[in-house]
Parts: C-alpha cells; structure tokens; sequence
C-alpha cells in the first residue's frame, strides 16, 4: 500500500531533475537578460521565467535569492500579481530547501492565496487568476501529503479538482489547466489509498490517467503503469502486474526521467521479492537507487525500506535492521509521519521474526501512535496484526485475541478486493431493479401524458362541434348540449381514472423510495455490524485452528465468545424480524399468556451479560398477570429493552422489570440507573432508525431496536413512552391489552 501513497510524490519531488544542457542554458540566458533590462515590468517577467525555471530544475539558496529581489521589486511596484506568484515559488523552493519545516513552506503559500483570491474579488471571473489559485492549492496539497497530514492534504486536492473543473467549463483546452487537474487526481487517488478508500482512490486514479493520455505526458504514464501494476499485484495476477511494471520502466526511460525510472525499478524490485528471487530483487533496488538523485529523500528512503523487507525475508536480520533504522532516520530528518509510521511498523515486524519481543511491542505501539492519529489505516491494520503475533508467541492468549479483534475490526473497514468486487455486484443488481422499476414508472406516466392529450384534443373537437353548431344548427342546440354533456361526462370518468392512476403511481414510487432504503440500510448492516461479529468469532477460530491458544485459554475465553454468540443472535433475530415485517408487512398472533410465566425464563438469559459488567437485575414481575398479545412481539420488545438497558449501565447499577395493572391493560417497566438520556436525543430514539450511540463499554448497535419495539407495540395495541434523566437512569414502558 505504501508503494502506491508515495508513487506520485516521488515523480513530483523530481519530475523536472534532470537537467538538460538547453534547460540549463535558459537559466543562464534570462541570467544575463536580468542585468540588461531596465524597465521594472520587464524586470519582473525574467524574474518569474527565470525563478519558475529554477523551482522546476534547480532549487538552490540561488534560486531564493532570485525570489527573494523579485518580491522587493514586486512590492515596490505594487504589483500584487506577480507578489502573489513569487510568494508560491518562495514556498515550493523553501519546501525543497528546508525539507522537514513544512508550516515555514505553507505559511508563504498561504500568502499567495491570500493575495489571488484579493485580486480575483477586484476581477471576479478572471481565467488566469482563478488558474494561478488551481496552482497554489495543488501546491498546498501536495506539501500536506509530504508531511503526513492526508486528511488535509485531501481537502486541498479536492478543493483544487472542484476549481479545475469550473474552468474546463470556460476552455477545456487550456493545457495548464489540465495539466494540474491530472497531477491532483492522481495526487488525491494516492491520498485516497493510504487512507484506505480503495474504491474512491481507484476512480481517481482511472480519471488522472485520462489526462494524461490526451496531452501526451509520458513520465506521468509511466506512473500510471506503475499503479496499475502495483493494482493487478494485490489482486494476485502476477504475469499481468509483471507486464505493466516493465511497461513503466520503458515508458520512464523514453521520458528520460529518472526520477520515473527509480521508482519502476523499484517496483521491478519489490515484485521480484515477493515471487522469492531476492538476489533479482537486490539486483533492481540498487539499479533504483542509482537511478535516484542524492537530494531525493522520497526515492532514497523508498530503497531503503525495500532492501530492508528483502533482508528480512532471506532472514537476516541484522542487516534488514540496519537498512529499516536508515529509513526511520531519514523519516525523522524530515519530519515525515508516514514514513515514521512505516518504518518503526517494520522494525517491530523484525524485531518480532527474530525474538525480541519487547522491542518489537514497543515499535509497534510507537508506530501505531503516529498512525492512528493521522489515518494510516493500513499501518495500523498490519500493526495489530504483529502485535497479535508477538502476544501469541509469549502465550499471552487473551491479548492475543484482544488484538486479533482490533486487526479484523480495522481490516473490516477496508475495501478488500474481493469485497469490492461483490459490493460492486450487489449495487450493480440493484441498480439494475431500481432502473427497472423507473422505467415502468415512465412508461406509466408516458400513458397518462397520451391520456392527457387525448383529452385535451377531445375538449377541442368538442369546442369546434359547439361553434359550428352555434353558427350553422342553431336550431338543434338542445340536441347539441346533450352531446356536450355527454362527451363532458365521459371525460370527467376518464379525468378522475387518470388523477386515480396518478395517485397510484405516487403511492407506487413512495413505496419504492421505502424499499431502497431498505435495501440500503440492509447493504449496510450485513456488511458491517453483523460480519463483524462473526469476523470475531472467525478470529478466535483461526487460533485455535492454529493451535496458538490452548484448552485452558480457550475456557478462559469461553464467556466472552459465549456474549458475543449471544449478541449474533439477538441482532440476527431483530434484523430480520424488523426486515420482514417492513417488506413484506406483519401481523399480530394474539393468544392470552401469564406474562411472568412467560417471561421469567427468558430474563435469565441476560444474567450472564449482566453479570459480566457487575450489573444486578431484578425481576418484579407480578405473578398470575394474564394479557392478551403476540407473545413472541412482547418477548421481542422486552429483549431488546433489557440489553439496551444492559448496553448503557455500569457496574454496580440495576435493572428492574416490573408489570401493573392498569384498567384494560397491563403496563411492563424496565427501569435502569444506568447513563440516562441526553435531552437532546429524546425525540429521536422512537424514530429515528439510523441514530445510536455507543454503550458504556463501546457497545454497538443498528439503530433498530427501540424503533422495533414502537412498531411492535404498536401492532399489539398497546403504546410506549420513556422516562429519563441524564445521568441518572431511564425507565421506557409499554402496554399490553388484557384482552
């Protein structure tokens, strides 16, 4: 994952590093044009050429020195313009120079902005302004991502796309529009990735890759094959991820970039180990690596780390060490928190390989601290991988499980390939039935139209026959009106069919709107809260099946895995009850039953989920309490308030049940000490089906069980309401009819 956040950086660190004898010529032409030119606004334009070939080729304390005389003539001369412009160079060549003060290198970027959004307010809609804005964004962006911070990083490319956009809108053409458009989409799609949106990151980079086909920008495709191989690679077709990264490598070459070059090589590299031909893979990573220029830190320490991974897996150890601490001092050098993250995340997987578990902890707890602070999802997926391993290795089971549990949870979240492929099959086939479900709808309404004009042209025929009849027949006018009524009356038949067809029709489309929400939410909660469970219990299954806990260990567990089978069945029971009884609709059963007989052994199955968070429940049920309801329905609603009052209690509070009679019906109370209700969520939590919040000890739930029991309730014939003061506890009760 790591080879595909940091593809682009590398190119863009030194798209332009190879210096041509042309290109070094220019530079020393506008040199010598700067000491003949007098006028300041001629100056002023060989300071720009001049500084914008020096950030592309040569960032140097000459270069700053350069912006530093064109700021002072820009300012002297008020031309804000060109301050502006010179405050982005200022910033990307600081970036370059000073690599690890990155607030030094955004704060003169900010300043740019600041002045082209003045200027653009004083000229609204000025094309080259709002491209010079599209510039510093990208810019922006881009620093973010070296440093680490994704999410902001994110925003800017997203703010840059959005701007881009709107200016194709005025000249599709205009090449540096485009230009920037396809380096921040292959930006965001890198960005995209590290943050573990697969599916959005690939779209993004597909879109880039359009770009720079249409302007023939070859280092670019080469990183394009680049990805597309690193893409057929995760999805295990190796012959297909061989051919792009050769692709890239002869595409990289016939740029004469060598920035592209390296990281293909390195690619070749990093194949190469993972098809366990090291010496090969050794052979590509220092042909990368002396491909590389000296200053560029990105390909430098992307070697490193690939030398690092090689060693390890011939197992040695020692030297796999020494390669990875390289490249955590090259990450601490400049400050970059990705590859702080990366490379300690390697160093514990190391540490671990060759028994040091103490230190291989340490690192991976270090490495994770970086990563979950900023969003490096994959890092701290493989994080608690490795942690679980070392736990396991020590025969600290239970951690080891624990951890195991966080890894499945993370990895989850992610967009696997393969659940990728079958979200995408799910919300193909939906979209087909929904698309069917549309077009029956207008075909209906193309019916009603023709219907309308019917009667449209039959409201004119009829005023036509009335006017010749006045003008020619006025003596058979009563025979006439007699027609008109006559055709008045059957349009009046056919005027209320169609407004009953209409209101059909709306009644159709509310109710298909209901099923796609359905289906959504039933999208959602398969995926999510019910895999994760069984993800879980999978988990536990894997150590045992691997003989990494023992019988004991495993009784220990024991009552966890029983608790969390439990809370499987529960939600499986509600989800599917609650989805049947919203598509298919659902009727009461109603038979008179003891409500304490009935409900007693039933209570006892919460004891243990009580018990484990030190919570004590009474059953104050009165005895010989007939009613007459769907006991399966009044089961249902008691569960499900019981473990929600269970979800949100702390050790040492109780939970009552209790029941009284109240003139036809019988009122149940489930009352708690627990966390009570915020205000705020009063109105919400009979209603609302996607709102819940997380128990005392991070519970989680649906949104569907106290909607549920409204439902319930209400199909009973009884009525629900609760009582709750925040943090001091809550009461809900409910009625059902005696009879």
């Amino acid at each position: 994952m790591e080879k595909l956040f940091w593809s682009v950086i590398f190119i863009l660190c030194v798209s332009f590093s190879v210096k041509t004898e042309a290109q070094i010529a220019s530079i020393d032409s506008l040199e010598v044009e700067l000491k003949l030119v007098k006028s300041d606004t001629a100056r002023l334009r060989v300071y720009i050429d001049l500084i914008e070939l020096y950030d592309k080729l040569a960032p140097s304390e000459k270069a700053m020195q350069r912006v530093l005389e064109g700021l002072d003539l820009a300012k002297r001369t008020g031309n804000e313009f060109a301050q502006a412009k010179l405050l982005q160079f200022r910033g990307q060549i600081y970036n370059e120079l000073y690599r690890s003060d990155y607030d030094g290198a955004l704060s003169f970027l900010a300043q740019s902005i600041q002045l082209h959004r003045k200027l653009l307010k004083a000229n609204p809609g000025n094309f080259a302004q709002q491209r010079e804005i599209v510039s510093v964004l990208n810019s922006t962006g881009y620093i973010y991502w070296q440093w680490g911070k994704l999410v902001t990083s994110l925003f800017y490319y997203d703010s840059t796309i959005q701007l881009g956009n709107k200016l194709r809108l005025v000249d599709s053409t205009d090449f540096r529009t485009n230009r920037l458009l396809g380096i921040a989409l292959n930006s965001k799609g890198a960005v995209l990735w590290g943050l573990g949106n697969y599916s959005e990151a690939i779209e993004s980079y597909i879109d880039a890759t359009a770009y720079f086909e249409q302007l023939g920008m070859t280092k670019f495709l080469s990183l394009a094959m680049s990805n597309i191989g690193l893409i057929y690679e995760s999805w295990g077709q190796k012959e297909d991820a061989l051919f792009y990264f050769k692709r890239a490598v002869t595409l990289a070459r016939e740029a004469e970039d060598q920035s592209a070059t390296g990281y293909a090589l390195n690619n070749m590299g990093s194949f190469m180990r993972s098809a366990a031909q090291y010496d090969s893979a050794l052979y590509y990573f220092q042909l990368s690596l002396e491909e590389y220029a000296e200053d560029n830190i990105g390909g430098i320490w992307l070697n490193l780390n690939g030398f690092g991974k090689t060693y390890a897996k011939m197992q040695a150890y020692d030297k796999s060490l020494d390669y990875f601490f390289k490249a955590l001092q090259l990450a601490e050098e400049t400050n970059s928190d990705y590859r702080r993250a990366l490379a300690k995340q390697s160093i514990s997987s190391t540490m671990a390989d060759k028994g040091d578990y103490k230190n291989a902890l340490q690192f991976a707890n270090e490495s994770n601290a970086v990563a979950e602070k900023y969003g490096y999802k994959e890092i701290v997926k493989d994080n608690y991988l490795n942690i679980s391993r070392v736990y396991s290795l020590q025969n600290n089971y239970q951690k080891a499980y624990e951890t195991y549990q966080r890894y499945s949870e993370v990895k989850d979240s992610l967009f696997s390939d393969e659940k990728f492929r079958q979200i995408t099959l799910m919300k193909e086939q939906f979209e087909a039935e929904k698309k069917e479900n549309e077009n029956e709808l207008l075909r209906r309404d193309s019916l009603l139209r023709d219907q309308d004009l019917q009667r449209a042209r039959l409201e004119q025929y009829g005023l036509i026959i009335l006017l010749i009849a006045m003008l020619t027949f006025g003596g058979y006018f009563v025979v006439t009106n007699k027609k008109i009524k006559g055709i008045n009356k059957v349009l009046t038949g056919k005027n209320l069919e169609i407004t009953r067809q209409k209101e059909e029709l709306a009644l159709q489309a509310e109710a298909l709107r209901k099923s796609n929400e359905i289906k959504n939410l039933m999208f959602s909660i398969v995926s999510h809260d019910l895999r994760g469970p069984i993800v879980n219990l999978g988990g536990l299954v894997g150590l045992i099946s691997n003989e990494s806990i023992s019988k004991e260990e495993f009784q220990k567990l024991l009552p966890t895995v029983l608790t969390n089978i439990g809370s499987l069945t529960a939600l499986t029971d509600n989800l599917l009850y609650w989805a049947r009884s919203q598509m298919e609709g659902i009727k009461a059963v109603p038979q008179r039953f003891d409500i304490k007989e009935h409900l007693g052994p039933k209570m006892q199955l919460y004891e243990r989920a009580a018990l484990e968070k030190g919570i004590i429940c009474i059953d104050n049920l009165e005895p010989a309490t007939m009613v007459y309801a769907d006991p399966y329905m009044v089961e249902l609603v008691v569960r499900n308030l019981v473990s929600n009052a269970i979800k949100f209690c702390n050790a040492g509070d109780t939970i009552t049940t209790s029941s009284k009679e109240a003139n036809d019906f019988v009122e149940i109370t489930v009352q708690d000490t627990g966390q009570g209700i915020p205000p705020e969520y009063m109105e919400r939590i009979f209603n609302d089906i996607q709102f819940t919040t997380l128990g005392t000890k991070n519970e989680k739930g649906v949104g569907l069980g106290l909607m549920m029991c409204k439902h319930f309730v209400e199909v009973i014939g009884g009525r629900i309401w609760v009582e709750s003061i925040f943090k001091k506890g809550s009461s809900f009760h409910f009625t059902i009819p005696v009879s």
